[in-house]
């Protein structure tokens, strides 16, 4: 409930430090926080990940997990990067690295 809106609480307050619309800052940090609404499913259909397998299998599990969260946290971030790209250079005029 701290980055979900309408209450976002710690959306709101990073909201007014950085001078910005509240719910428009909770729906961005909502996007950008999507992974953390998908990790408790890994443990629910993945009982090794719970320690109840063989070590084998919780090790197999585990790396498939991080790969996964890795993968999934890195498209609204890549995201992100893009549209601050493209926002900068129209702002300057000159492609950024330039």
């Amino acid at each position: 409930s701290f980055i979900t809106p309408p209450v976002a609480l710690a959306a709101f307050a990073a909201a007014s430090v950085a001078k910005c619309g509240p719910l428009e800052t909770g729906f961005e940090a909502m996007r950008i926080g999507t992974v953390i609404y998908v990790i408790p499913f890994f443990f629910v259909f993945n009982p090794a990940l719970l320690l109840q397998r063989a070590p084998g299998e919780t090790v197999v599990v585990l790396i498939t997990a991080i790969c996964g969260i890795l993968l999934v946290s890195a498209g609204p971030v890549a995201s992100t990067r893009c549209f601050v790209t493209r926002v900068d250079e129209k702002r300057t005029g000159e492609p950024r690295g330039a």
